[in-house]
């Protein structure tokens, strides 16, 4: 039994984030998982799945939780497909699925599409094989083990079935496992091995016994449908389309099994007939003809598997039975039935049964298991999605807006104090010895990054992704450029070739994208060398260095109080940090709120509001608007809150200011205060620094790794260009080649049939005139040899009769219709040259040849007397001597028989009283039994002539030139294996 390969999978696909990536971009929300717990958890699930459906590692097929694995992730794809993810492939590449499989039967041919249905595709054809599998290791030595078998099989056909379903007869552009011709193939090829399992189970009802169990009929036609699926798939696997994808084990393999069940349909068939016989007393000749077709097929099947390197002992145990039958059958019909046998060529087709079909995919396949709960719930009808679309628009607006206002206030309040110094200098005024302990946090947050090693080790990272991007934009356009070239010198050499599609066309928008890619490339090469460069300033390096000293060192450097200075005791800055704590408190109110209002538009499930609109009637797009405005009506107060909070600023900075120049006033005669303030100034600015630094860092590496998968999945779509182009020549080439073989072939069939045709036209008379001269010399001597046989009986009676007899004898006189001499040669004479006694009426006019005596015209009628002991038997080249016993007097004509490869009668001799036909219904007599019958007297009959056996390398010979083989050897054995002679048959008709 055969089983399927797998299709094997490109695993390191991450498929949740891809798919999270379309939801983000088709909803027009980019926190639509992250707010949807929902969507979340179905992704992780479907990565999960895909995980176990598609191992690292090479799987056990015979694994029943791999089995179910693949089943329920087939399911989980299903139900993606059902809520609206991708079917077609992204030809903007706008999102990053890039899934990738090998083909089955080349596993070196591998080719990549971006959308889900390509996925369930190969998951389904996986399923399929693995099923093929389950029935093929299958023990088929019981009646139970034979219907699993049986059932798995069609189960797999069914899913073939079903991705030729879903693909319109195969997946365009695709390897040749999912083509049209290759799909049929293994969907043809498990519905064989299910019918197969029928047959044996129908073989194994008879137990031996061939009068028990399923009917010889009914297993013939359970046979020959078997063998019809595998000729069907051994036609597509012989296609131009799958000939040079797949192992020639695969034509060999279904070749054989198509030759040995046409075998065993042939051999039911004529046990078949052979209980019709032994009913009706007729049907021995079309028995033999039967055995003769399957010992043909047995001895195809036989050496073909030889020659292949394949097992042959069930083909030559076949054959075996069918030649132990075939000669018991032969035996009994020369000896008793005497039935002519039909050429094989004149049989009747035998019509097969077909007891199998593909069956529907099981639920496992579509419904998802119990463990799994059911994924994307939240995803709407896409007249809602509309109110969603429009809703998520909204609320990220707001959001956005409020954002960006609280993030301008805090900049502008940031901005308005640095220019008047604050809070640095009102820190350093009320700081002790050493450096500020809130600017001294901002610093250890700073170290606790390791600003050196993290900026470093992320420049690098930045710049080895613009390498690796630029090398997949210079292949993919490599790429596409030899992939024209290559179409432009093949055009040049094929003048007449003419492509599907025109490889300029094919290659307008990927050339786009190239440039597109290209152009944001350089622009993020400018920003990276600006990045670079400040990394390597002056000023930076500075930087680094303050961060990179300690507390104490930090606080040795900042400048001490002068103790002498009573400032701190004359300046009064209660008021100044009270307005400064209000502007936090205030900052840090609206921050909250913004929290607030993010962490509730968040959670609030606007899908769920929307699924739950009334269906009676059907909702439009007004009542899901109304929801979707509801919704947003719940975040107006926050909003109002944040806009009242930032609109209060303004105050406070007043008052902050009036405050400041009271206290500016009272410090501008303390230098050392001006230097403590000008060092916490540059602390802070190196913190500043590192963080900026690192913001356009970071950003820089996500925007290379946002980009280079999009540049692999173009580079993948650019070399599956090339090699479907180069699929396309190889198929152009290959009819090419084939026309051309086929016209040669003609052409060289047509000359030798010609020169044959003449050859034979000029030997014809030839050898006619020859073949009647070689009948007129045979019939003579059997004549001579009657006269000689007749003379001696004449003197054996003399010498018996007495001569009071021969006194009576010789004044009677001579027979009224003797001739003169009264010799029985004379008498023949006259009868050949139409003097004396009557002709016999033959309905001929010329003298009677082998091959134009009627094969059931009586002989001659004896003209000895009624009292003579002498009887005529026509001697002639089919009956030897013609010296039988006596016929039966008026009974009919001597039975004749035909050999099974000849079409020439011959009258057996016989002993006493002529051969005993069995009556209807009776069992054919075994030879010796026959014997028995034929009663005493007489010699026994000679044995009937040799069969002759075509010859091999004529059968070769005329098989070039386009002839059925089977009537090859027809004509061979026909005609004594004259070369000539055969062909003249065979162009005859």
């Amino acid at each position: 039994m055969f089983t399927v390969p797998l299709k094997e999978p490109h695993t390191t696909t991450d498929i949740s984030s891809a798919l999270e990536e379309w939801l983000c971009r088709d909803n027009d929300d980019p926190n639509i998982v992250s707010s949807n717990p929902n969507l979340a958890e179905s992704l992780s699930t479907l990565k999960r799945c895909r995980s176990l459906a598609v191992p690292s590692t090479p799987p056990s097929l015979s694994s029943a939780t791999f089995r179910a694995d693949l089943h329920a992730y087939h399911a989980c794809l299903l139900a993606a497909e059902s809520s609206g993810f991708p079917v077609s492939d992204d030809s903007n590449g706008t999102y990053k699925l890039s899934l990738k499989w090998s083909c089955a039967f080349e596993k070196g041919k591998k080719i990549s599409r971006s959308n889900l249905r390509f996925e369930r595709l190969a998951i389904l054809f996986n399923a399929a094989s693995c099923e093929s599998y389950v029935a093929a290791v299958e023990e088929r030595n019981t009646e139970a083990g034979l219907k699993r078998a049986c059932h798995s099989f069609q189960v797999s056909a069914g899913m073939y079935q079903e991705i030729l379903n879903l693909t319109s007869g195969g997946l365009p552009g695709a390897t040749a496992d999912l083509s049209k011709e290759g799909l049929e193939m293994v969907r043809d090829l498990t519905l064989a091995q299910a019918q197969a399992c029928v047959y044996e189970k129908a073989v194994g009802s008879k137990k031996g016994d061939k009068t028990k169990g399923v009917k010889a009929s009914v297993l013939s036609k359970i046979a020959q449908a078997t063998a019809d699926f595998y000729s069907v798939a051994l036609t597509k696997c012989k296609g131009k389309s799958l000939s040079r994808q797949l192992d020639p084990s695969w034509s060999q393999n279904l070749q054989s099994q198509s030759l040995c069940f046409n075998a065993a349909a042939n051999y039911w068939e004529a046990v078949n007939l052979h209980q019709v016989a032994s009913a009706t007393g007729a049907g021995y000749g079309a028995e033999i003809a039967r055995l003769t077709m399957a010992e043909n097929f047995c001895e195809q099947a036989v050496m073909f598997g030889k020659k292949s390197n394949l097992d042959t002992a069930t083909t030559e145990t076949l054959r075996d039975t069918v030649n132990e039958r075939q000669e018991e059958a032969i035996k009994d019909n020369q000896t008793v039935y005497l039935e002519p046998v039909p050429k094989t060529n004149s049989l009747s087709p035998i019509k097969g049964a077909t007891l199998v079909k593909p069956l529907p995919i099981p639920p496992s396949l579509t419904d998802l298991p119990p463990t799994i709960p059911p994924l994307f719930p939240d995803l709407l009808p896409k007249v809602a999605r509309g109110a969603l679309s429009r809703y998520n628009k909204t609320i990220n607006e707001n959001l956005n807006l409020a954002a960006s206002s609280i993030s301008d206030a805090d900049k502008s309040a940031r901005a308005s104090l640095a220019r008047i110094n604050l809070p640095q200098s009102l820190e350093a005024h009320l700081a002790g010895d050493g450096l500020p302990p809130a600017v001294w946090e901002k610093v250890s947050h700073a170290q606790s990054m390791q600003p050196r090693a993290t900026l470093s080790s992320l420049n690098s990272a930045i710049a080895a992704a613009s390498t690796k991007c630029r090398a997949l934009i210079t292949a993919a356009a490599a790429t596409l450029d030899g992939q024209l070239r290559s179409e432009r010198e093949f055009k040049e050499k094929n003048g007449k070739y003419e492509p599907e599609v025109r490889v300029e066309r094919q290659q307008e928008e990927m050339r786009r994208q190239i440039e597109h890619y290209r152009h944001l490339l350089d622009n993020a090469r400018a920003s990276d060398q600006v990045v670079a460069k400040n990394l390597q300033s002056e000023g930076t390096k500075a930087s680094f260095g303050l961060l990179d000293k300690t507390k104490i060192m930090l606080d040795t450097e900042m400048p001490s109080k002068d103790p002498g200075s009573a400032l701190a005791d004359k300046i009064n800055t209660t008021q100044l940090q009270t307005a400064l704590m209000d502007l936090t408190q205030l900052m840090a109110v609206r921050a909250a709120a913004l929290k607030h209002f993010q962490d509730a538009a968040s959670k609030y499930n606007i899908s769920q509001s929307l699924s739950v609109v009334p269906t009676v009637p059907a909702p439009t797009s007004v009542d899901y608007d109304k929801v979707a405005n509801e919704a947003l009506a719940k975040f107006d107060e926050v909003q109002i809150d944040i806009q009242t909070n930032i609109d209060s600023q303004q105050g406070l900075l007043s008052r902050i200011f009036e405050e400041n120049g009271k206290f500016q006033s009272g410090r501008k005669s303390d230098a050392t205060t001006q230097l403590r303030e000008a060092f916490v100034k540059k602390v802070e600015g190196a913190v500043e620094t590192f963080k900026s630094l690192h913001e356009q860092l970071v950003e820089g590496k996500n925007f290379y790794e946002s980009i280079v998968q999009r540049l692999v999945q173009l580079s993948n779509t650019a070399t599956d260009q090339k090699l479907m182009m180069e699929m396309w020549h190889d198929d152009y080439l290959s009819d090419v080649q084939y026309r051309q073989r086929t016209v040669s072939q003609e052409e060289t069939d047509a000359a030798l049939a010609k020169a044959l045709a003449e050859e034979g036209s000029i030997d014809d008379k030839r050898r006619e005139k020859e073949a009647q001269e070689r009948a007129d010399a045979a019939f003579a001597a059997s004549l001579m040899a009657s006269d000689e046989q007749e003379a001696e009986n004449a003197q054996l009676a003399s010498q018996i009769m007495g001569e009071d007899e021969e006194k009576e004898k010789e004044k009677a006189g001579p027979p009224a219709a003797a001739a003169a001499d009264g010799s029985v040669s004379s008498m023949l004479s006259n009868w050949w040259n139409g003097t004396g006694t009557e002709a016999p009426k033959t309905g001929l006019s010329q003298p009677l040849t082998m091959n134009q005596y009627p094969a059931a015209a009586p002989p001659p009628p004896s003209t000895a007397s009624s009292n003579s002991s002498t009887h005529l038997m026509a001697s002639s080249a089919y009956s030897g001597s013609g010296d039988g016993p006596p016929l039966p007097t008026g009974g009919p004509p001597p039975p004749v028989f035909r050999d099974q490869r000849s079409s020439s009668y011959e009258p057996p001799s016989m002993g006493g009283g002529g051969a005993v036909v069995p009556p209807p219904g009776a069992p054919p007599p075994s030879f010796d039994a026959a014997m028995a019958q034929m009663g005493g007297g007489g010699r026994t009959a000679p044995p009937p002539p040799q069969a002759v056996k075509a010859d091999e390398g004529k059968v070769k010979q005329l098989a070039t030139m386009g002839f059925q083989q089977e009537a090859i050897r027809v004509a061979l054995e026909h005609h004594n294996n004259d070369l000539e002679q055969a062909m003249n048959e065979l162009l005859s008709g």
